[in-house]
């Protein structure tokens, strides 16, 4: 089958679910980053709603060049224009100290993403105009979007690459200066060097954890580490991957990723997010059809070369601005590697005190603190791994 009867088909359908999914007796809106998902959604809802659709849009201002990396106002605004939407944008400020007890708490379950953050203002804001919201949640683990994809192809010929000359390739990824942009080019490379010593699907699992086995080893204390019993993190992720057996590489990956990261993490957030304010979100792209006939078309529509998401990007040339087509995956995340050590570093100190990470058993405080030092000393981008063990204690300390 060539490409015009998918892409035939993936418009019907993308047609077919925002009808179904705007059907609703109270008012409804969209979701609206400066992505490809959003922007589609926004864009098929404007087309089939007999009203004017509203979209919603959270907007980080800092004052640095890095937090200004984070915004989404942008590309929000040229989807809204040429949607010919209502457009709100809700701006967020580093203040969140309030919000991320408030976030923790309603997840009541160790929960790492800070994408919970913009999700709950989101949901906040856009609850005061509307009942349901349209997210794009699901594009990227159907289509390829995830940059993961593209590596998993280079790894391989990366790793064909003498191994002096890889060293010396990894030393010098590993001495470029820490960027707390909005995944940087430093991130992205030191995180290829790390994870293309594995063939996948570990390279896979290493790009996206936030602790190595290694970090864990220092991470954990002495206690939990003699329960632990060498356990492997990976073997769950495995577990899922070998499940479908015979198939494309790529294939096995995407569903890994709607198993895993579409599932427990994404799906989990809006859901909490939402709820919390009363708010019931759809996700059109996830439409069972839609996701059927993603499973059916040849990896080459969905990574090629250097291009993820090769389907969306098809599909909606000519409907969403260029910027937007070939814009790369940015995620939905506030500045935090500036704001840890900036607005909210007394905050992170408080929380991750000595004394409060040695209460939780679980954790050594030394290597808690060393996170924390290199981060304030702009040695290493710790961020995620930070914001992990901070919403570790808060959930232990709430429900533990």
């Amino acid at each position: 089958l060539g490409w015009d009867f998918y892409e035939k088909s993936l418009d019907q359908l993308m047609r077919d679910s925002l009808m179904m999914e705007l059907r609703s007796d109270v008012p409804n809106g969209v979701f609206l980053s400066s992505g490809l998902d959003s922007g589609a959604i926004a864009y098929y809802a404007s087309q089939v709603s007999s009203q004017k659709v509203k979209t919603f849009t959270v907007d980080f201002r800092g004052g640095s060049r890095a937090e200004a990396s984070y915004s989404e106002r942008e590309g929000a605004r040229e989807i809204a224009r040429v949607c010919g939407t209502e457009h709100e944008e809700i701006v967020l400020q580093p203040k969140a100290e309030e919000l991320i007890l408030k976030t923790a708490d309603y997840f009541d379950e160790p929960f790492a993403d800070t994408s919970a953050i913009p999700t709950f203002l989101l949901c906040q804001a856009a609850k005061r105009k509307i009942t349901v919201a349209l997210s794009g949640e699901g594009g990227d683990e159907l289509f390829g979007g995830y940059p993961t994809y593209l590596a998993t192809h280079w790894a391989e010929r990366y790793r064909g690459i003498p191994a002096f000359a890889r060293s010396l390739i990894s030393s010098a990824v590993g001495a470029l200066p820490v960027s707390w942009g909005r995944i940087s080019w430093d991130y992205k490379l030191k995180q290829f060097v790390y994870g293309a010593q594995f063939a996948a699907p570990r390279s896979h699992y290493a790009w996206k954890e936030i602790f190595s086995e290694d970090d864990k080893d220092n991470l954990y204390s002495a206690d939990f580490q003699n329960q632990r019993k060498g356990h492997d993190g990976f073997e769950s992720f495995q577990h899922i991957f070998n499940k479908i057996g015979e198939g494309a590489e790529l294939e096995k990956l995407l569903f890994s990723d709607q198993q895993t990261y579409l599932l427990d993490q994404f799906l989990v957030k809006s859901d909490r997010m939402s709820m919390a304010h009363a708010l019931e979100v759809r996700v059109p792209i996830l439409d069972h059809r839609i996701v059927e006939l993603a499973s059916q078309m040849p990896a080459k529509h969905k990574v090629c070369g250097f291009e993820t998401k090769v389907a969306l990007r098809k599909l909606m040339k000519g409907k969403l601005p260029d910027s937007i087509i070939k814009g790369q995956k940015k995620g939905f995340s506030p500045p935090i590697p500036a704001w840890i050590a900036g607005e909210l570093k007394n905050f992170v100190l408080q929380t991750l005190s000595p004394e409060r990470i040695q209460k939780t058993g679980y954790l050594n405080s030394s290597a808690v603190k060393n996170l924390l030092d290199e981060h304030f000393a702009r040695k290493r981008d710790n961020h995620r791994r930070i914001w992990c063990v901070l919403n570790f204690v808060l959930w232990h300390e709430r429900w533990g």
